[in-house]
């Protein structure tokens, strides 16, 4: 009944049913208060909650009832990476990977921890660790091809942008990111198809609009006729769904004349 529970409480919280979780985790915990697979859960849904006081103490606890469980250094590694505390997630890291080093997640995380310390190689080593145990890893795939992307390495960046779709076709920035490589690469079709790929995902991703319309203004492209419904489209995004959230503007355009960019360049790295 425990393990099933269990089981129940991790199902429903990859259907981001936090609640439903938490009260199958209680009901195992009065009947086992030290189950540290139980406690680790709790940790893991205060952390995904942003509870970082209630993470940190459920997490601890799950390593003082089981000290060789890799589970619960790896969620302290999560929480300390949300709070921006880079060594200590670094060390709950590698902790965790020290009592199971089969973990592409825990490698993937430790590999975002050390890019955002500016240690790149031996980032992009982590994240190849991560995808030599599960070669479909999106955010690992994604990770390593930001990095290969800044590097030069576009073919490369292509690849790994690709992979990383493929496994998490959803995610319209992954599609986004890789037409932008594509459009650096000149090949403009693939990134055109792309972008129509992030846009069907996410109508409102307003630097999809801006980058189709990047690409469609290029000499070489052929179709500057159609750049300017890209360009209103963009704009449309950006009044509607992100100035009202955020005091900078994104973007600046008139028309078919792009004045100036300023977006974000998505190298940030993804954690799990």
């Amino acid at each position: 009944m425990t393990r099933a529970l269990l089981e129940r409480a991790a199902q429903l919280r990859e259907q981001y049913a936090l609640g439903e979780a938490r009260h199958c985790c209680e009901e195992v915990l009065r009947r086992s208060p030290q189950d540290a697979a139980a406690l680790d859960l709790m940790a893991a849904l205060a952390a995904d909650e942003r509870d970082a006081e209630a993470a940190m103490r459920w997490a601890q606890r799950a390593i003082a009832a089981d000290p060789g469980a890799a589970a619960p250094h790896y969620t302290l590694g999560r929480v300390h990476q949300a709070e921006g505390r880079l060594a200590e997630a670094e060390t709950c890291y590698r902790n965790s990977l020290a009592l199971d080093a089969n973990q592409a997640r825990a490698h993937n995380n430790l590999g975002s921890v050390l890019q955002m310390q500016g240690r790149l190689a031996e980032a992009m080593a982590s994240f190849r660790r991560a995808l030599a145990i599960d070669p479909s890893l999106p955010q690992a795939n994604q990770n390593l091809a930001a990095i290969t992307r800044d590097r030069g390495a576009l073919e490369a960046a292509a690849a790994g942008y690709r992979r990383a779709a493929a496994a998490n076709p959803a995610d319209a920035q992954l599609w986004n990111d890789l037409g932008n490589v594509y459009r650096e690469l000149g090949r403009h079709g693939d990134a055109l198809a792309s972008f129509a790929e992030a846009i069907a995902r996410q109508p409102a991703l307003a630097e999809a609009h801006f980058s189709m319309a990047q690409v469609q203004l290029h000499p070489t492209a052929n179709v500057r006729g159609i750049a300017t419904v890209a360009l209103d489209q963009a704009h449309e995004c950006l009044v509607r769904f992100v100035l009202p959230r955020h005091t900078r503007c994104v973007l600046h355009f008139h028309r078919t004349v792009i004045v100036t960019t300023v977006v974000d360049h998505h190298s940030a790295c993804v954690i799990n």
